[in-house]
C-alpha cells in the first residue's frame, strides 16, 4: 500500500509518501519539508498567530497537491506541541480540514514518543539508550530498554521558544548562552526527578532537526544525505568544536554554511545548548544521530498507531 504521512511540528511541517510492505518502508516515493515556524510567539501570546497559521496552511495545501498525484493513497497527519499548547490549536485543525481536506490528529506526548522510537529503531543498532527529540516547541526524553520505552517525558523546552526568549545578540553573547543554559538546566532537573531511581542508559541517541543538522555539519555535507546522517557518531570533543564555531559566527555567516538549512540559522544555537547541557551534565562521550523518527514511524504504522493515543483538545479560543 501507499501511505502519506504529515507531521505538523512547531517549526517544520513534513511530508513523506512511501510504499509500505510488511510494516516496513519498501520504497520512499516523495519527501518534502517546509519551515513554517508555527510556534512563533506562542510562549508570549498563548495563541498561534494568523501569519504562522497561514504559512502552515499554505504548506499543507502544497503537500496535498503532491499527494493528489497518487491513486489509492492513505493519508495520516499528526500535530504535536504547538497545537497542544495553543488556545486556538483545535480551531486551527478544523480550519486545515475545511481548507485542505486533510484531517489532522492531535497526538499526546506518549504517542509522539512511541512514533519517534519506531522510526528511530528502523535505523538504530542499539537497544539500550537515552533517546531525545528536540522540537520547536518541546523536547522528549525517553529511556529505552530492550528496544522499548521504559520511561518517557515531554517538556516545553523547544528551540523556537528558547531562541525567542534568550537569543538577543548577533553573534550570541555570553549572557545569551548563559540564559539558555540556566533555563535548560532547570528542565533537566525536572527530567532527573521524574527518572527517580531508574538508571540512565550509557548511550545517547538523538533525532530531529538539531541533531541531523549537527551531523551534516560534522560530515561537511554539501547536500543533505539521510543515509550518511543515520548512525553518524559525534564525539563530545567534536561537538565542543562545532559549538565553539557556530556560537562565534553571526547569523549571516551561519547562513552561508551549506549544511545549515535556511530557517535554522538562529534555532541551531538553542539546539546546540540543549545538547551541550545533556552531554556535559550526564557525561556522555558521544552522540549517535538518527534521521528517522516520528514521520517514519507514522508512515509505517498509520492510523492504527493513533486511535488510542489522541491528545484531548483543550482549545476554546477563536482563530
Amino acid at each position: 500500500m501507499i501511505r502519506a504521512a504529515i507531521d505538523i511540528g512547531s517549526n517544520t511541517v513534513r511530508l513523506l509518501i512511501a510504499r509500505i510492505k510488511d510494516h516496513r518502508i519498501q520504497e520512499r516515493l516523495y519527501y518534502q519539508h517546509i519551515i513554517t515556524r508555527l510556534g512563533q510567539d506562542l510562549h508570549q501570546t498563548g495563541k498561534l498567530s494568523n501569519e504562522a497559521m497561514q504559512r502552515t496552511n499554505d504548506a499543507i495545501s502544497t503537500f496535498k497537491q503532491h499527494i493528489n498525484h497518487f491513486k489509492n493513497i492513505e493519508i495520516c497527519a499528526t500535530a504535536t506541541a504547538a497545537i497542544r499548547q495553543a488556545s486556538n490549536g483545535s480551531l486551527f485543525l478544523q480550519r486545515l480540514k475545511h481548507e485542505t481536506g486533510i484531517s489532522v490528529q492531535l497526538i499526546s506526548e506518549d504517542c509522539e514518543a512511541q512514533l519517534c522510537l519506531h522510526g528511530v529503531m528502523s535505523e538504530c543498532e542499539q537497544e539500550e539508550f537515552l533517546l531525545f527529540d528536540i522540537g520547536g516547541g518541546s523536547t522528549e526524553f525517553s529511556l529505552i530498554h530492550n528496544g522499548k520505552i521504559r520511561h518517557t517525558q515531554s517538556h516545553p523546552l523547544g528551540v523556537v521558544k528558547l531562541t525567542e526568549t534568550a537569543l538577543k545578540s548577533d553573534p550570541p553573547s555570553l549572557e545569551n548562552l548563559q540564559c539558555m543554559q540556566q533555563h535548560i538546566e532547570l528542565v533537566l532537573d525536572q527530567v532527573e526527578q521524574q527518572w527517580g531511581a531508574i538508571k540512565k542508559p550509557s548511550a545517547l541517541v538523538g533525532t530531529a532537526g538539531t541533531v541531523t543538522t549537527l551531523a551534516a555539519l560534522d560530515l561537511k555535507l554539501q547536500q543533505y544525505d539521510a543515509k550518511q546522517v543515520n548512525r553518524h557518531c559525534i564525539t563530545h570533543a567534536k561537538f565542543k568544536t562545532l559549538k565553539q564555531q557556530l556560537t562565534t559566527l553571526s547569523h549571516t555567516q551561519r547562513a552561508s554554511l551549506p549544511s545549515l538549512e535556511a530557517g535554522r540559522c538562529d534555532l541551531i544555537i538553542a539546539g546546540l545548548m540543549i545538547v551541550d547541557c545533556m552531554m556535559t551534565r550526564w557525561q556522555y562521550q558521544s552522540l549517535t544521530c538518527i534521521d528517522s523518527g516520528l514521520l517514519e514511524g507514522l508512515v509505517v504504522l498509520g492510523s492504527d498507531a493513533l486511535q488510542w493515543h489522541e491528545a484531548a483538545p483543550t482549545s476554546t479560543d477563536h482563530l
